[in-house]
Formats: C-alpha cells, structure tokens, sequence
C-alpha cells in the first residue's frame, strides 16, 4: 500500500501549491480592482490601478512567503523529531 500513500501525499501537496497560486493571483486581482474602481471614482485614470496593481503583488508575494517560511519550519521540526 505504499504506492497509495505516496500518491495521496502528493496529492496533498499539489492541493497546497495551487491554493497558495491562487492566493496570490487573487490578492492581486482584489487590488488591481480596488485600483481600478478608485481609479473610475476619482478620475486619475491608470494611477491607481498601477499602485494597486503593485501593491496587490507585494502584499500577496509577502503572504505567499510566510506561509512558505512557516511550512518550512514544520517540516524542519517534525524531521528532528520530538525533543
């Protein structure tokens, strides 16, 4: 049954990754928007959008990030083991 296991952690792991690609498509997607519809409102035609833009990619690539970091430290510390 090994084969099995090897295919559903895999499985997991690709699950994982796509959501943290959407996380991050998203976000800058949600900025983009609020860039764009601020941008409507006031009238400063692609200013906005481009900071949102812009904004939306740093503030997803720093979350994406962390939760890598954090993902990271898991794995380091199960593969010590327990103290």
């Amino acid at each position: 049954m090994a084969p099995q296991d090897d295919i559903g952690a895999g499985i997991a792991a690709g699950q994982k990754y796509f959501s943290l690609a959407l996380k991050f498509a998203g976000g800058i997607m949600l900025f983009l928007m609020a860039g764009f519809g601020l941008d409507r409102l006031l009238g400063l035609t692609p200013v906005l959008t481009i900071l949102g833009t812009l904004g939306g990619a740093t503030v997803s690539c720093v979350s994406v990030y962390r939760e890598l970091m954090a993902d990271a430290a898991k794995a380091k510390s199960r593969a010590q083991g327990p103290p």
